[in-house]
């Protein structure tokens, strides 16, 4: 799975259409989106065949509902694919429903960056930001569509004709290509990942050589420059799916705000003002506005380029398990049910969350020496 990574406007679906609807059944148009069932998306996946499934618009929550909804979506995409497994399910007369086992590779588009970590390693993951493609140079293949698919159409024909050759190149190069990633990346996907593309670097180079469109003698230099690119594309993917802890960036992102007054928490419940304050302070632990608070812990790390990897919901659980807010239970049926949030003492007994700050800074100077 490939998740190109971007903000609005910084032409990531254009690019993934022009370089995929070369296997597109529908070229002038995603062949997926967020807004397809489970089952849908299962489908498309299963009839695609060898191609590529770009999937359009993994975009931040508008609610809780719908989060979960596109992570569902996401996380199963990911696993049908990386691991190549279908669901099964039962008919009417309760024998076994047609299974729809994935065929194709997927491309994700998204401003969001979902998923879990081990998710996030099966994804080759690509942030683009604006102005990092040339809206000119794009253009060019969006008004002449067929240009990538000649190239395809003869590179294939040239494999087709040099088969045992490619397959003995690949023989040849693809351990130590492993060798080289491994003193660089840690993950063993992530390694296979680079490996296989500088093997396709490699191929590629060949056909550029004898069709012209690659001067003779330069393949060092060439080579040399693909492999730096795929390896920093791969180190940064990595990176991300190893990002920080989100305990950590959350602490960090909230605290910092608050020392410098662009959040205001009121000394006291006393001395809260809706209008003014985010929450209220009560000894150790600070009662905050979660979704308020979440919102601008997302916006501090989106001015710096990086995307915030949880829900406010998985954030909330997070900071649970790491001991630093006050939950509480609901009796629910026959048992309780864990909350994050709990019942405050402002009029009408509003939800919120509990912090214990002493705890939060002791935790954010641990996690940052």
């Amino acid at each position: 799975v490939l998740f190109i990574n971007g903000r609005t406007g910084s032409l990531k679906t254009s690019t993934a259409m022009v370089i995929f609807r070369i296997f597109a059944e529908q070229p002038t148009s995603p062949e997926a989106n967020f807004k397809d069932t489970e089952v849908a998306l299962e489908i498309k996946l299963g009839e695609g065949h060898g191609r590529v499934i770009l999937l359009d618009d993994y975009r931040p929550p508008v609610t809780s509902v719908d989060g979960k909804s596109n992570l569902s979506k996401l996380e199963s995409v990911i696993r049908a694919v990386g691991d190549r497994i279908a669901k099964s399910r039962s008919n009417p007369e309760l024998g076994k429903a047609k299974e729809f086992l994935p065929t194709s590779c997927v491309v994700v588009t998204g401003e969001d960056l979902g998923g879990t970590q081990s998710s996030q390693l099966r994804m080759l993951i690509v942030s683009i930001g604006k102005g990092d493609i040339c809206g000119s140079k794009l253009k060019r293949f969006q008004d002449n569509p067929l240009m990538l698919t000649t190239h395809m159409a003869y590179f294939l024909k040239w494999a087709g004709d040099r088969g045992a050759d490619i397959i003995q190149l690949i023989k040849s190069n693809f351990e130590p290509e492993r060798q080289f990633f491994k003193d660089y990346l840690r993950e063993p996907r992530i390694i296979d990942t680079a490996a296989t593309l500088m093997l396709t670097a490699r191929i590629l180079h060949c056909y550029g050589v004898e069709v012209g469109a690659v001067a003779k003698g330069t393949e060092v230099q060439n080579l040399g420059e693909w492999r730096q690119a795929i390896l920093e594309v791969c180190l940064s993917s990595e990176g991300i799916s190893k990002a920080q802890d989100p305990v950590q960036m959350y602490l960090q992102a909230f605290l910092d705000m608050k020392d410098r007054k662009e959040l205001d928490v009121a000394a006291s419940i006393q001395h809260y003002e809706a209008e003014k304050h985010i929450g209220y302070a009560d000894g150790d632990f600070l009662w905050l506005w979660h979704r308020e608070v979440f919102a601008r812990v997302v916006k501090y790390w989106s001015k710096l380029g990086i995307m915030f990897p949880l829900t406010v919901e998985k954030t909330n659980e997070h900071l649970d398990s790491a001991g630093l807010i006050r939950p509480c239970f609901e009796a629910r049926g026959e048992g309780n049910k864990k909350l994050y949030v709990c019942k405050s003492s402002l009029p009408g007994r509003v939800r919120m969350l509990v912090l214990n700050e002493v705890l939060a800074r002791r935790y954010l100077d641990n996690s940052t020496n």
